[in-house]
């Protein structure tokens, strides 16, 4: 009987060579990890009984991935915890059972929710028609009320009227194309191809076979756009801009999007906070609140972020039931309208036309006591993680947010400390 095979690190193949002679060990190019073990059942249980034997933390980590893809987390966390009293400190072990850890958790939320789960006695199973996402107006919506009403509660929220004040010039694809079209700025999607932004553009009203998106980070962009560029008082105290990391620059970010392009169900990244500023066309969002987010059969990716076995866009009920015991959000967001995506959200999203959108992940009091819980789980395979998560755990990390926030030019979002912190009136104890 086949039972698929183990992933292991390549580091960890001399372990194998030495130890587990009933079992095919083969090189496989094309992955990153680079070895896999693969056999028979008996190979299997040859290698359970070699794990015991001194100094073989190679073969448990690769038993425990074993059972983690056969989502047996209890049997994998055994082998990793025995992995780790044999090298205790090791990144990847630690790293695995972080993943593990959170795998647990997630299953067990969703465990929670089936436990309470009723069918109908009758009719069949069916979604729920979703609310719509409240709107609000610039600028009678102050920072205070946002914060408190929004960010902390986590309650996505549009304000209207406010795009049009971020940019001294109105911002559309086409302008974008006269200004910067000249220039070769490497997307965030990393391709090796050398194009002028004119060049793209072109391409994506040319090209209507597929839909795609293309951004840069404004950092990258330099002067010719962030010299007119402000950012909004509602997310201008981000606490990322107060690090010296390489997240300070990762967003904001400036994309465009052909028509049609799908984004299925997401989250951001360790509990960020997340704008959208939608310049040019529409698109539709569908959201999932925290609370709901277990009824989406989570799971924990390799990037120890959350993703999602159900498709809340094309729902299969059959098999994830849970799918119809919540009530999703929905909205369409028009030109000029600024969408706020609150941490621990799920959405997903259709670009109704091509569309210009600028949109920022950040760090505040609302979502920090999050970030760092996230990051303290996620820094042990990532150094720029635990940079981020050390300066934000720091007890004199500057983390007050001032009540009378107003829209800030890029030089000012981009320089601290500034000069009038000692006004900044609003601590943790104002957001619990």
């Amino acid at each position: 009987m086949s039972f698929g095979f183990i992933e292991i690190q390549r580091k960890w193949a001399p372990y194998v060579y030495n130890n587990i002679s009933h079992v095919k060990v083969k090189y496989w190019p094309s992955s990153q990890t680079g070895v896999f073990l693969s056999g028979t059942r008996f190979g299997l249980n040859m290698a359970q009984r070699t794990a015991d034997q001194p100094g073989c933390v190679g073969i448990h980590m690769a038993l425990a991935s074993y059972y983690l893809k056969m989502k047996d987390l209890t049997k994998a966390e055994e082998y990793l915890d025995n992995a780790s009293k044999l090298d205790p400190g090791n990144s990847e072990v630690l790293w695995l059972q972080a993943k593990i850890r959170k795998d647990k958790s997630l299953e067990q939320q969703t465990k929670k929710c089936k436990e309470k789960f009723v069918p109908p006695k009758q009719g069949k199973l069916k979604m729920k028609d979703p609310f719509k996402v409240e709107r609000c107006a610039f600028p009678t919506l102050t920072p205070q009320e946002f914060l408190l009403q929004y960010a902390v509660t986590g309650k996505p929220v549009i304000i209207t009227g406010l795009v049009q004040h971020m940019t001294s010039s109105p911002w559309n694809i086409q302008y974008i194309k006269k200004v910067i079209g000249h220039n070769i700025i490497p997307t965030r999607q990393q391709s090796q191809e050398s194009r002028t932004v004119a060049h793209i553009i072109d391409s994506l009203h040319n090209n209507r076979k597929s839909s795609c998106s293309y951004g840069w980070t404004m950092t990258s962009i330099g002067s010719d756009l962030t010299k007119d560029l402000c950012i909004p008082r509602y997310v201008a105290d981000d606490f990322l801009q107060r690090t010296n990391t390489a997240y300070r620059d990762s967003w904001p970010c400036l994309y465009i999007e052909s028509v049609g392009l799908t984004e299925h169900m997401q989250m951001e990244p360790f509990g960020l906070n997340c704008w959208i500023a939608l310049f040019e066309g529409r698109k539709r969002f569908t959201f999932v609140r925290k609370e709901d987010m277990p009824c989406l059969y989570p799971y924990c990716n390799d990037n120890l972020d959350i993703a999602f076995y159900a498709n809340i866009n094309k729902p299969d009920l059959q098999d994830f039931p849970l799918l119809s015991t919540f009530t999703p959000l929905e909205c369409i967001l028009e030109p000029g309208e600024f969408l706020f995506i609150p941490s621990g959200t799920a959405y997903s999203s259709e670009a109704l036309d091509d569309c210009l959108v600028l949109s920022g992940n950040y760090v505040d009091l609302s979502n920090i006591d999050c970030v760092k819980e996230e990051l303290n789980a996620m820094k042990l395979s990532n150094l720029n993680i635990k940079e981020l998560f050390e300066q934000l755990s720091s007890e004199a990390f500057p983390s007050k947010m001032w009540s009378c926030q107003n829209d800030l030019k890029w030089k000012e979002y981009k320089h601290w400390p500034r000069e009038n912190y000692q006004m900044f009136d609003i601590t943790q104890s104002d957001c619990l």
